[in-house]
């Protein structure tokens, strides 16, 4: 967040763009679990 105000950046986002990230499947199928990287660390 330190990075966001040194820069002035928005931190927040447009309605239009939260509605759009709320209709995404938060649900990982298991055919997909191959194809995905895991970048958590």
């Amino acid at each position: 967040m330190c990075l966001v105000k040194e820069h002035d950046l928005p931190y927040e986002f447009p309605q239009n763009v939260i509605e759009e990230a709320d209709r995404i499947n938060q649900k990982i199928e298991i055919k997909d679990i191959p194809n995905r990287v895991d970048l958590r660390r």
